[in-house]
């Protein structure tokens, strides 16, 4: 009966579904994680975006989570991998940049493989406020005296609207 072969399953650690589906939901993070990054990230994502993804995922979530399975990370998990990465010397800024990868990957797991609840939310660590750093007259009139041409207006420039170098580069 269906009853028995539930409860032989269960005894013998075999997973309750079966076919793709059981697939679906053995599958490990490693293995999504690439097929996510190749399916979503490369079509949506600009180079820049792409390349920091691939740098958070090969060097800090898949070590951390790649074995796992996508349903069985918890929350808990997420606090660990937190903490692992901490004491790793990690500032929480760049915890928090990892921390949304792995958030919008799971979330897509969670939707592309129909897996029922929803993913795991990670705490946001907090940040120490942003600090800005000024030339003074003195520094700014420095750079000022050994520039000329073209590069001396965009140092103007930059000195008196405060852009950035992309933005200059724009103009």
């Amino acid at each position: 009966s269906r009853i028995s072969q539930l409860r032989r399953r269960l005894a013998l650690g075999e997973p309750l579904t079966t076919g793709e589906r059981a697939a679906e939901m053995a599958q490990t993070f490693e293995a999504f994680a690439w097929q996510w990054f190749e399916d979503y990230v490369v079509p949506n994502n600009k180079p820049w975006e792409r390349l920091a993804k691939t740098h958070i995922l090969r060097s800090s979530l898949v070590p951390f989570f790649g074995r796992m399975r996508i349903v069985d990370i918890s929350k808990r998990d997420i606090e660990q991998y937190k903490a692992w990465t901490a004491r790793q010397g990690v500032s929480n800024k760049t915890i928090n940049n990892r921390l949304a990868v792995l958030r919008k990957c799971l979330g897509t797991a969670y939707e592309w493989l129909g897996l029922k609840g929803t993913p795991p939310a990670a705490t946001w660590l907090k940040n120490a406020p942003l600090t800005t750093s000024y030339l003074t007259e003195e520094e700014a009139a420095r750079l000022l005296a050994h520039a000329d041409g073209i590069v001396r207006e965009m140092i103007m420039l930059a000195l008196r609207t405060g852009m950035r170098q992309g933005e200059l580069k724009g103009l």
